[in-house]
Parts: structure tokens; C-alpha cells; sequence
């Protein structure tokens, strides 16, 4: 089973929601796409005294407190490790996988990730030493006392790589379709990011060559001893989920449904006949 985060989905209030979905196999064999959370997002904007009304027209719950689409991602997802929903990994676009501190979150609860990120994302390609800096001596003013990169070299964009000599292509079958076999031209190496805190991690970097010969870019935290070929199966796997939901949209009118109450949005998430299958 596989755990999908999107920012798509109902938009009450004027408001996008994250949308957690799975890929699963059901009883009769076949594998479907289901979704089993969603979460209204708050933009922080609405947490000043002007937007007190609207929560009370709304019947948003005074304790709400703000937070970001990853971190109500990655609440999600721990809600649903807590209700003993199992999964083998979690598929994300950039706006969750350019967050360092989210990838690094979901690696701390041992949840393997398949993360969109930007094409302009800095890493590492040696292990970077991050530290405190030694003060010199005679400087006049505060010491040092932030963390920096203590190594010489410089992280490079993921897209300066696509053409790097040691990046290594090969075609990897995809799946199959209706116009027969699909492949992508992949390339996967291991880099090093570093966390708001200064925690370097280690994180694979697949680079796929797109049909329009554009790239796209995503970070793992998958084990060093995967392949080439899983760690794109595990990229390809979120179309699904984005299909599923624009279908959705464009057949079931959810891009068209209004809530008018947080409680309305919350009975339209459980109600079945809504449900992402």
C-alpha cells in the first residue's frame, strides 16, 4: 500500500485541502485508489483579529492553531500510522518535498518517502561538515554562534546534474498501458541535504527525462541497496492519486462543491458516495 499527499481537492470557504490518499489492493484483486483523510488548510493570514468573524460564521474551533500544508501533511500521516492503516511508502509533489525539515520528520517516524522537489533544490554531492565556526582571534563584536557548512564545497542545483559525468542514464520500465510499455530515461544518485537545524541527511536523487525532454526531480529516503527501477515504480505511482482526484473533479463536481461550515466539509470527507475509488 502507498500513502499519496496532495494540496488538491474540495475547496470550501475559498481554501484548498490536503488530501491523503492510498493505493491499495482490494479483496477481489484489484488495485484502486481510496481516500482516507483530509484537512482543511488555514493560511496564516487567517489568525489575526480580522478574520475572527469568518470563524465564527464558519464554526472553525477557537483552538485551530496555524499550521503549514506539511506539517498538516505530516500530521496526517502519523493519524494514520496510528490507526494501524499500514503503507510502504509516501508519495509527495514539491510543495511538500522542498520542505527539508518534512522529509526529515517522516524519516524520524521510519516512513519511506518519494518527494517532488524543485528544479533549482541545492545538494551536496560529498557529505558536508556542518559546525560552528572557530572565532578569529582579534575580532572585535558577538562570536560566532549560528551553524555553517564548514567544507569548501558548494551545493549544486539537482538540474546542473541532468548532464553531471557521473550521472548515469538507463530507460526503466514503468508499467503497462493502453499504448503498450511505458519507460522513462532515469538517473539516481546518493546526495546529502542539510536540515534547518543542521542535521545532514543522506538522500537518494532520481532524475526521470519527462516525454516534452524537460526533467523532474525527487528526493528518497529509501535504503542505499534500492533500484534504480523501484525507486521510479515508486515515482510513477502518484499519477495515479492526481488523476484520480482531477477525475473527481471534472465527474463528481467536487471542484464545484461549496461548504459553508468546517463541519459540512468534514461530513462531505466521510460521507462514502464521495470517496476517491
Amino acid at each position: 500500500m502507498r500513502v499519496e499527499t496532495s494540496a488538491q481537492g474540495i475547496k470550501p470557504l475559498g481554501l484548498p485541502a490536503n488530501i491523503l490518499a492510498v493505493w491499495a489492493k482490494s479483496t477481489w484483486g484489484k488495485w484502486v485508489w481510496a481516500m482516507v483523510d483530509a484537512r482543511l488548510y488555514l493560511p496564516e493570514v487567517w489568525f489575526d483579529q480580522d478574520h475572527a468573524p469568518l470563524w465564527k460564521r464558519w464554526h472553525i474551533p477557537p483552538d485551530r492553531t496555524f499550521l503549514t500544508k506539511p506539517q498538516l501533511g505530516l500530521e496526517m500521516i502519523r493519524r494514520a500510522k496510528a490507526n494501524g492503516l499500514p503503507f510502504d511508502v509516501v508519495g509527495c509533489d514539491s510543495l511538500y518535498g522542498k520542505d527539508s525539515q518534512f522529509r526529515a520528520d517522516l524519516d524520524s517516524e521510519d516512513v519511506i518517502y518519494m518527494a517532488d522537489i524543485p528544479a533549482d533544490t541545492r545538494v551536496f554531492l560529498k557529505k558536508p561538515t556542518v559546525g560552528i565556526p572557530p572565532t578569529p582571534s582579534g575580532k572585535k563584536g558577538r562570536r560566532f554562534s549560528r551553524l555553517r557548512v564548514l567544507t569548501k564545497r558548494k551545493p549544486k542545483e539537482v538540474r546542473s546534474l541532468t548532464c553531471h559525468p557521473k550521472t548515469t542514464w538507463q530507460t526503466v520500465e514503468v508499467r503497462q498501458t493502453e499504448r503498450g510499455l511505458l519507460t522513462y530515461p532515469c538517473a539516481a544518485r546518493q546526495v546529502w541535504t542539510i536540515t534547518p537545524q543542521g542535521q545532514v541527511r543522506q538522500e537518494w536523487l532520481l532524475i526521470r527525462r519527462e516525454p516534452d525532454d524537460t526533467f523532474s526531480f525527487s528526493l528518497s529516503n529509501a535504503p542505499a541497496h534500492t533500484s534504480l527501477s523501484q525507486l521510479a515504480l515508486w515515482r510513477s505511482k502518484r499519477y495515479f492519486a492526481e488523476r484520480t482526484i482531477q477525475d473527481t473533479k471534472s465527474q463528481a463536481g467536487w471542484d464545484e462543491r461549496v461548504c459553508k461550515r468546517l463541519q459540512a466539509f468534514q461530513r462531505a470527507i466521510k460521507s462514502r458516495d464521495k470517496g476517491l475509488v
